[in-house]
């Protein structure tokens, strides 16, 4: 018995101003998911009709074909993703290096509010799909015992540039798919923090108009923009293969993905202040060196909670889960869903 697809969009040609606004809209709202470890930026495309035309785009784009309605759509996107980033990077930033168990907490409802999207879709009686969700899963979740255990998830991680490339590579490959998160990516490698702090002051050098000090950043964070880049396009073509040939396998390594993602944001995680001789970054700490260290880069620590703190991480757990499906179900009525 064949499978079909478990996407499949009808071709449009759609007037230059609703490809401007539907990918505006779209590219913010990624922007937005991409600053929030746990949440979905392909499932934010999923949810707003959009997914398969990006990954025909893209696919196009690596052949060098340039359609009129891909152009326009993916340029957008892009403006609308760069806006959300540089606007959003600062902030978040900052409440997950001040309130680090609270936020892990909401990106464990905000993970698990986005199984459904995946779930959905996929065949439950399909062998393929729950051998490529038990893969999915075990590597996810293998990948978060090792950063539980080995500390990979520090934010106090050298990020040299070769790690900034395969940073970027793979998490512009999990941004693509629907479930995947490159930030979760990030936050693993212990990147997450660096990345955002990058964009923050990029974003204050332009606002300064410190040109100088701008282009000294752009050329820090330029081996993490190559890395996505080849990233996004190289992962498109391929799950968009994928998609076509081995639909309810893929849609189950998705979900696998997605649900394993939790195992590594344990929330009760805080940053913790070195002492002199401690190693951060690759260099021994003297008491300037200390001193000058921001919370940015301390390492990260767990801690056992009080019974309130396991009360409120449940609560927010629940309540982001809640919202996440409710804001599902409200884009599917208005006709969001669909691709």
């Amino acid at each position: 018995m064949s499978q079909k697809p478990a996407h499949t969009e009808k071709p449009t040609n759609q007037p230059i101003s609703a490809l401007a606004i539907k990918g505006s809209i779209s590219g913010v709202l990624m922007g937005l998911a991409n600053l929030v470890p746990g949440v979905s930026a392909g499932a934010v495309l999923l949810a707003t009709g959009i997914f398969q035309a990006f990954l025909n785009g893209l696919a196009e784009l690596t052949t060098f074909k340039f359609r009129r309605n891909s152009i326009i759509l993916l340029g957008f996107l892009g403006m609308g993703w760069v806006l959300a980033v540089l606007l959003g990077a600062g902030f978040v930033k900052q409440l997950v290096v001040d309130y680090r168990w609270i936020m892990y907490s909401i990106f464990i409802g905000l993970t698990l509010g986005g199984v459904p999207l995946v779930y959905g879709p996929a065949d439950k009686k399909s062998r393929s799909m729950w051998v490529g969700a038990a893969i999915g899963f075990l590597i996810m979740a293998a990948l978060g015992l090792v950063q539980m255990f080995a500390g990979l998830g520090a934010s106090g991680q050298s990020a040299t540039w070769w790690l900034l490339v395969i940073g970027g590579v793979l998490a512009a490959g999990a941004t693509v798919l629907p479930g995947g998160s490159g930030t979760f990516v990030l936050l693993l490698m212990g990147l997450y923090v660096p990345i955002l702090a990058g964009v923050s002051s990029f974003k204050d050098a332009l606002v300064a108009r410190d040109l100088g000090s701008a282009f000294t950043v752009a050329l820090t964070l330029a081996p993490f923009a190559i890395g996505m880049l080849v990233g996004l396009c190289s992962v498109s073509v391929a799950l968009k293969w994928t998609l076509a040939k081995f639909p309810q396998a893929t849609m189950g390594v998705l979900l696998g993905l997605l649900i394993g993602s939790v195992v590594a944001l344990w929330p009760f995680q805080t940053g913790v202040r070195p002492a002199v001789g401690d190693v951060v970054k690759g260099r021994i700490l003297t008491e300037q060196s200390l001193a000058a260290l921001k919370p940015d880069d301390w390492p990260v620590a767990f801690f056992g909670p009080s019974v309130v703190q396991v009360l409120i991480a449940l609560a927010l757990i629940v309540v982001a889960l809640v919202l996440t499906v409710l804001l599902a179900r409200a884009e599917e009525k208005l006709g969001g869903g669909g691709v």
